[in-house]
């Protein structure tokens, strides 16, 4: 209501933000990040995967550490051409082969699988995975969400393996609402479905968390045990 309307005026006002947001009971949220939550509570939206950028209380605190900012200045621009060949399909149990053969019919070009879990399906199926692979091979993008509201979804499973061979791309932390559009900006642009795959997975907006492999000490390959040894010798 109007609480929302002149609590976002306020953040836009005094707040350099230079993001696209959503503003709602006290909380401005990344809106590439934001999903509803509820229909009927005040709390109705959220980003599970990342905090608020900002609170509205007595004063505003924001978190600036999560701030997505440029790297260069370029001139505005809005992307007009998004390709709506995208759909998403949510898995349930005993889901019949003839739904998926129909929704990855022509012409479909992008599809978000909404998985159990971590990204967990049905792999035990033969019939399920080879409709998968038909579709990556002729070109649709298929990526893998979570069902589940809060999570990410990895490939560390043997479900989560079996449809990455299948040729299913991992959707990380991205929402099902980001994903989607995410789709309809990468095909909307002419990219090839190995170049949209590629590019699904990185993150262009603050849409995605990447995480990054911490370096663990290994004496594999480590000339440091032979180091200690002439340095006790030279002594």
């Amino acid at each position: 209501g109007r609480e929302n309307l002149l609590g976002g005026l306020i953040i836009a006002g005094y707040c350099e933000i230079p993001e696209v947001t959503l503003y709602f009971n006290n909380k401005l949220f990344r809106g590439n990040r934001t999903t509803k939550i509820c229909a009927s509570d005040y709390d109705a939206f959220d980003s599970p995967n990342i905090l608020p950028l900002a609170n509205i209380g007595i004063e505003i605190e924001v978190s600036w550490g999560l701030i997505h900012r440029p790297t260069s200045i370029s001139k505005f621009c809005m992307a007009d051409k998004l390709d709506p060949h995208v759909g998403a399909l949510r898995l349930f149990p005993g889901i019949p082969t003839s739904t998926l053969k129909s929704f990855f019919q022509p012409p479909i070009k992008g599809v978000v699988l909404e998985t159990y879990g971590s990204g967990n399906g049905p792999d035990t199926r033969p019939d399920f995975l080879e409709v998968l692979k038909e579709a990556s091979d002729r070109g649709v993008v298929i990526v893998n969400c979570t069902q589940c509201v809060k999570g990410i979804v990895v490939d560390h499973y043997a479900t989560g393996k079996a449809l990455l061979k299948c040729g299913v791309v991992a959707g990380g932390d991205m929402t099902t609402e980001c994903v989607l559009t995410k789709l309809c900006y990468l095909l909307g642009k002419g990219f090839t479905s190995e170049e949209v795959r590629e590019k699904i997975q990185k993150n262009l907006r603050g849409e995605l968390t990447i995480k990054v492999k911490e370096k663990v000490f290994s004496f594999e390959n480590s000339n440091f045990v032979q180091k200690v040894s002439q340095v006790l010798l030279a002594e």
